[in-house]
């Protein structure tokens, strides 16, 4: 097979990007005198990534000329890679074209947990559901937060994970005032309210509030 060289072979275009899956292939286009006993992908978060190389992975997608599909599977999320197409005879493996991709973030879904209704003058903590990083919108970088609002406010947070991706949410506290003329009436352990005459008690105890 003097006259045989490596086989020709082209990158198909990645499709169906997920956060750990990608669609891949390439086409044969000629065995050039030699039969092809191997073909598929290879990638890597390198450039030029081949069959064999360092922290490259590849597929087996059968053998012969023509268009072929890979499934390219354990990808990081939100993560860079280049992929090529392989095809092997007795003279050499050949590389097509690279290609560049980025995975998706895979779901991510913040929380916050903690009381949503409080009386004037005291606090409450507030918790993000565990994740790598934190910012709340009192600008704290803490998994959570002890607030006392002076009025009814409300909470966001911005989680974000290990691969940087991330979600926000947000959570309401309402900020609750006592007074001596009520309409409606809840029990609270302790507030401070100030009366029609501009005085301010402080009571302890069972009392209500509206």
């Amino acid at each position: 097979i003097g006259s045989a060289s490596a086989p020709a072979v082209t990158t198909a275009e990645i499709t169906n990007i997920q956060a750990t899956t990608v669609t891949g292939g390439g086409n044969v286009t000629a065995d050039n005198g030699a039969a092809v006993t191997a073909r598929g992908v290879c990638w890597s978060t390198t450039p030029n990534p081949t069959v064999g190389g360092i922290g490259c992975n590849h597929t087996s997608d059968g053998s012969g000329t023509g268009a072929f599909t890979s499934s390219i599977p354990g990808l990081t999320p939100n993560t860079t890679y280049y992929v090529r197409a392989y095809a092997t005879n007795s003279v050499g493996t050949s590389y097509g074209e690279p290609k560049t991709f980025k995975t998706s973030c895979n779901s991510v879904i913040a929380t916050i947990t903690g009381n949503n209704t409080i009386c004037h003058g005291d606090s409450t903590t507030l918790s993000a559901n565990s994740s790598t990083s934190y910012l709340w919108s009192n600008h704290s970088v803490e998994k959570s937060i002890t607030v006392s609002p002076s009025t009814s406010t409300t909470y966001s947070v911005t989680i974000t994970n290990e691969y940087g991706c991330t979600a926000s949410t947000s959570f309401p506290v309402t900020v609750h005032y006592g007074t001596h003329n009520v309409t409606s009436v809840t029990e609270c352990e302790a507030y401070t309210w100030t009366s029609g005459t501009g005085l301010t008690y402080t009571e302890s105890g069972t009392h209500i509030y509206y």
